[in-house]
């Protein structure tokens, strides 16, 4: 994990940036599980906010290459991509967000963009947020 300034300087970025055009979580549950050890948000969901996060920072240290903006996020999202595995094993909401975010990620950034292994796992992303939405029942009327 990035230290503390750097996690409060892209969740502020996330919370002005991505969350008002994907409101994927709850900011209120979500500040609440920060300030709870016992239950804190999920590593693969901070990586997947501070990957969509990284690309509207203008500090160097949140990219792969520092002398490149175009690389902002590639480090918190590989760190999701390399964690994604060990959340596949039952339906979280916050597996679903970050699947959405890791999706969104990987639209928006270069390295990956075009007709691209990156392209086709986007939409793989969106299939497995899919299917969890659906075995958590949230298609259903409450």
């Amino acid at each position: 994990m990035p230290n503390n300034d750097v996690i409060e300087h892209l969740l502020a970025l996330y919370w002005v940036n991505v969350h008002p055009y994907v409101p994927v979580l709850n900011k209120n549950l979500f500040l609440q599980q920060r300030e709870n050890a016992n239950d804190p948000p999920s590593p693969l969901l901070l990586n997947a906010m501070f990957a969509v996060s990284a690309e509207f920072s203008e500090r160097p240290s949140v990219r792969s290459d520092p002398e490149t903006h175009e690389t902002g996020g590639w480090i918190y999202f590989d760190r999701a991509r390399a964690l994604l595995d060990d959340f596949m094993d039952a339906p979280r909401m916050s597996t679903i967000a970050a699947l959405i975010l890791m999706s969104i990620y990987q639209q928006h950034n270069t390295r990956r963009s075009g007709i691209s292994p990156g392209y086709f796992r986007r939409w793989m992303y969106i299939g497995m947020a899919n299917r969890m939405a659906l075995e958590l029942e949230l298609n259903k009327d409450c």
